[in-house]
């Protein structure tokens, strides 16, 4: 069974590469790499010559973490792999984690996306992501609800929230709903699938057995950059729009601007006072509709 694997690099050709080694080592299925770098500040490196099974094309413009993947998804032939993962350049695999994801999935057709457990790479033992519970009043997806290795369940259970870091869908399903959507460039793209997915008619399920490890915020430059706190907060608010109901957005709506008003003091306290605008630019881009690239270097 043949599973597209979608990568995308920007300045990170290390990571990329450890990704590629870990990913050609799976065992029990064949893997199809797709990279797509987007608009990097150095050439493609050499190396890309040493994996002759990947497909690869850079991009003259950072389409964010949304138009990578459906650009690195496009370079699949229609029928080519049943399967799609979509897998964090600076993440690695174990060998038997993409075989554990494809065989749960062709166990439960009703499965739309599958996804793994995923450690911080730099404490193995403590869970990043696994699933998440949904929080509508705050429009969070609470991905840490097991905390340790220890606390995961020991069997696969139905979740409602699979992490862009690395998710297993099936192609057919992942081309139906147009992909990933572009105007979040990045951030919160993840849910937005998750959602419609389920809206679809379909499952989502953690598959504990299967491990992903992950250089947490590595591409966005911590999860206190501008880059960050803008998408992240402005795509919250977004996807809040299009899914809560009037009185769970009022309750969101409050949370946030009071949240955001705690923030405007606390960031000059922790001399990130520059974050100040980019929050409130986020919040007004957020509930103006204003969505897109607001900017792509970072």
């Amino acid at each position: 069974m043949k599973v597209a694997v979608l990568l995308i690099n920007r300045d990170q050709w290390d990571h990329t590469r450890n990704c590629l080694d870990s990913i050609e080592k799976s065992e029990g299925v064949e893997v199809l790499p797709l990279l797509v770098d987007n608009d990097s500040r150095t050439p493609p490196p050499p190396w890309l010559s040493d994996h002759p099974g990947l497909r690869f094309k850079a991009l003259r413009e950072n389409t964010g973490f949304a138009g990578g993947n459906n650009r690195a998804f496009d370079l699949m032939e229609p029928g080519e792999a049943p399967y799609t993962f979509i897998l964090n350049n600076d993440a690695t695999v174990r060998p038997d984690t993409i075989s554990k994801l494809l065989s749960f999935m062709e166990e439960h057709p009703a499965c739309a996306i599958a996804t793994p457990a995923v450690y911080f790479a730099s404490q193995p033992d403590s869970v990043w992501s696994a699933g998440g519970a949904f929080v509508p009043r705050r429009m969070i997806f609470d991905q840490r609800r097991w905390p340790l290795r220890s606390s995961l369940p020991a069997s696969p259970e139905p979740t409602v929230f699979s992490t862009g870091c690395a998710t297993m869908t099936r192609t057919a399903l992942y081309r139906s709903l147009g992909g990933y959507r572009e105007e979040f460039f990045m951030y919160y793209e993840d849910a937005d699938l998750s959602i419609r997915a389920i809206e679809a008619g379909g499952e989502i399920w953690l598959i504990p057995g299967a491990e992903v490890f992950h250089h947490v915020s590595v591409s966005a430059g911590g999860v206190l950059s501008p880059f960050a706190v803008y998408y992240t907060l402005r795509n919250r608010i977004a996807l809040a729009k299009s899914l809560l109901g009037r009185r769970d957005f009022t309750v969101f709506c409050a949370y946030i601007l009071s949240a955001a008003g705690a923030k405007t003091l606390i960031y000059p306290l922790r001399r990130k006072g520059g974050l100040v605008y980019w929050m409130w630019k986020a919040v007004f881009d957020g509930f103006s509709g204003r969505m897109g690239a607001t900017f792509r270097r970072r």
